[in-house]
């Protein structure tokens, strides 16, 4: 029987035969079990979806642009040291070590010499080799570390790594603080019904929060219109 996932693992397992042999990365039915440390970890889906693409090699970097003829260079234009790929961008370049030499005060990260380039899935590799916590850790800085990068590339923004560094420990504590709330919480950061409902009632017995009017069907004739937005109440 036919599936997207059967079509995926023949196509991994004929690749590693075509490339001499199983890969480690694999199963022999196509299985990547390397990429369970990625879905697993405790952060938004979109920094997942960053990391997923940092692994692939499809982030927008010069030397990918340079490719498709978009980009007259492939040096990297914060440092001109080296060509802009994925791990010159996120790692190598002086901008994303000097962030990352700042995080090692608050945070737990991989050594160095686990760091180097060894091959296009070298974070891949590097995900399955350290711990769960550092690999949370290890993900956020590469996510604002990119961002980073093409805030200064592109919008020509001046960031401190100062800067960064309070942000990137005010975003991990927000997370944390949203894990301990509640762990119903999907991946995007919403509740359930009944969770919301529980949210709020203990908001209001905190004295945290005012009963809000129920919504009511309109007398015939009249039409409402529901909107979202925020308003002051002084003005």
């Amino acid at each position: 029987m036919f599936t997207v996932k059967s079509a995926y693992r023949l196509a991994i397992r004929l690749n590693e035969e075509w490339m001499g042999g199983q890969s480690s990365r694999a199963h022999p039915d196509g299985q990547r079990p390397m990429w369970n440390g990625v879905w697993q970890l405790k952060i938004p889906q979109k920094i997942k979806v960053f990391t997923w693409k940092l692994i692939n090699q499809g982030l927008p970097t010069k030397i990918n642009k340079y490719r498709r003829s978009l980009e007259s260079t492939t040096i990297c234009d914060l440092c001109g040291l080296e060509p802009e790929t994925e791990h010159h961008a996120v790692i190598s370049c002086p901008q994303a070590r000097n962030l990352r030499l700042a995080m090692r005060r608050y945070w737990d990260l991989p050594s160095e010499d686990k760091l180097r380039y060894n091959g296009p899935e070298w974070l891949l590799t590097l995900i399955d080799t350290i711990s769960v916590d550092m690999r949370d850790y290890m993900v956020l800085l590469l996510w604002r570390t990119w961002q980073v990068h093409n805030d200064i590339t592109h919008n020509g923004k001046n960031i401190s790594v100062t800067s960064s560094v309070a942000s990137l420990r005010s975003y991990w504590e927000t997370l944390m603080q949203n894990s301990q709330h509640s762990r119903a919480a999907d991946e995007k950061g919403k509740y359930s019904i009944l969770t919301a409902k529980a949210m709020k009632w203990i908001s209001m017995s905190n004295g945290g929060a005012r009963l809000k009017h129920r919504w009511s069907t309109p007398e015939q004739g009249w039409v409402k219109i529901n909107v979202d937005g925020a308003f002051t109440e002084q003005r």
